[in-house]
Formats: structure tokens, sequence, C-alpha cells
């Protein structure tokens, strides 16, 4: 008990020497890359795989992918290493199909 206490005193002092949270000076979420959607989304349609299977081999839900596919979302590097990794495609892949898809855009 006297653990929890300690530790809640220290959340308390490290939260009252920060101050108020200024939310708006907190950084833009990046946007999502629709180059990438779109590679990935190709790679799954290529391999004749629904949204599901791949879900369930990159150990994702199928909404996190479909956000993805859809470039709802700017994925995290290890999403897209789950993503890739279960279609069976190299990081440098997928950076030369980007590529391609950007120089023709």
């Amino acid at each position: 008990m006297a653990v929890l206490a300690q530790s809640y005193q220290h959340h308390y002092a490290l939260l009252t020497r920060l101050g108020p949270l200024n939310l708006q000076r907190m950084a833009p979420h990046a946007r999502a890359d629709p180059h990438l959607a779109h590679v990935l989304r190709l790679a799954r349609e290529r391999q004749g795989r629904s949204q599901e299977a791949l879900a369930h081999d990159a150990g994702l839900t199928v909404a996190a992918v479909a956000r993805v596919e859809r470039a709802q979302v700017n994925p995290g590097w290890t999403t897209v290493l789950s993503i890739i990794d279960a279609l069976g495609i190299s990081v440098a892949e997928l950076g030369r199909e980007i590529d391609s898809r950007r120089s023709a855009a």
C-alpha cells in the first residue's frame, strides 16, 4: 500500500510541474500515404486474398487492414512490417512499388 501511495505522489508531483497541457501546441497527425495504401491493397489483391485472410495472417483486425488500405490511418512501422510479412514481400519491394507509383503520379 505504501508503494502505491508513493507512486501516486510521484505522478502528482510530475503533473504539477508540467502544468496544464496545451493540446493546441501538439503536432498534427501525419497524413496517411495514399501510395502505401494502394500498393498494399494491390499486393493483397494480386494474391487473391481477402482482407480477413491478410488480417489473420498479420495478426491485425480486419478493420485495421481496411483503414490502412483506404489511407484512413497512418500505420506504424510494426503494422506495415506485419502486413508485408504476411504478404511475403520485402521492405525493398514495397519501397520500389511505392516509388514507382509516386513517379507515375
